[in-house]
């Protein structure tokens, strides 16, 4: 949820900025490579525009970017502080711990946004993206819908049998379960139905690991699985079923959110993001097996 706010410039419209000087003006392109262009307007009037260059973009754990003094055209301020700014987002059980890391070449440019005042300002910016999170949550307790279930269908050129197996046996399913570069060094599966579920996804940036848990529902080999997977406060209630044509597989993955955190939609985007490198990285295991 903390990730998020800083991601569109519908949220950070709502808190970037010190209480005098909001943001004014605003595009966004979040990727790397991507430009952040923005405009913080101050009493009398004033304009301060800025440019930030991604650089990586980790969600939800980090944001990095170049940081500049701009025109209005994004055209970057000449002897003007340059900064990389590093982001970081920890889960710290139901809070966020965030981090923000400004690195600048010289002293010298240093000693200069200092005496701007910029650690006023970005206590204060922060102290209204706090109010923004606490305005959110609570709209969200009273707002905030259950969204649809997701659903993603793929064709395997691969056996059903074959498939199957990858999705029953820990061993495999550990080389492809999660976004890309994780990796899973505690895959525990049961699978029957009651059966018990614990993997724990490695982050390769950091070497931190998130625990997922579930229970499988149903087992009907070859054709259906249904079980749950809770992680990070959301639990998911997931539904696949397998068909066959002519050596091909037909894979359907339906996901609904059955247990929530109060941020549903990003907790469903964020499953849409980590199915989708998966079900990649599950292709290139059932080809490697295919071919020996």
């Amino acid at each position: 949820m903390v990730f998020e706010t800083f991601t569109s410039c519908a949220h950070v419209k709502k808190w970037w900025g010190p209480r005098t000087w909001p943001l004014s003006a605003c595009t966004m392109d979040l990727r790397p490579g991507g430009v952040w262009n923005y405009c913080l307007r101050g009493p009398k009037g004033e304009e301060a525009w800025g440019k930030a260059v991604y650089s990586e973009i980790a969600r939800p754990e980090r944001i990095v970017y170049t940081d500049y003094f701009s025109d209005k055209d994004g055209n970057t301020a000449q002897n003007m502080p340059v900064s990389v700014i590093t982001t970081r987002f920890e889960a710290k059980g139901r809070k966020t711990l965030l981090t923000s890391t400004a690195i600048y070449g010289t002293l010298e440019a240093l000693e200069q946004v200092l005496a701007m005042g910029v650690v006023a300002g970005i206590n204060e910016t922060f102290d209204r993206l706090d109010e923004y999170l606490a305005k959110m949550q609570k709209d969200g307790e009273t707002k905030e819908t259950t969204p649809p279930p997701l659903v993603n269908t793929r064709v395997f050129d691969a056996p059903r049998d074959l498939v199957w197996e990858a999705w029953t046996k820990p061993k495999q399913m550990a080389k492809w379960w999660g976004p890309n570069g994780f990796t899973n060094p505690v895959f525990e599966m049961d699978v029957r139905p009651g059966g018990a579920i614990l993997i724990h996804m490695k982050n390769p940036r950091d070497g931190s690991e998130y625990p997922v848990t579930g229970a499988f529902l149903e087992v009907v080999r070859p054709e259906r699985l249904v079980f749950t997977h809770c992680a990070w406060d959301n639990e998911l209630l997931n539904t696949v079923t397998f068909s066959e044509t002519h050596g091909k597989t037909t894979m359907r993955l339906e996901v609904a959110l059955t247990k929530s955190s109060g941020w549903n939609a990003q907790a469903m985007e964020g499953a849409k993001m980590g199915f989708t490198q998966s079900f990649e990285r599950l292709a290139a295991l059932l080809a490697e097996v295919r071919n020996g």
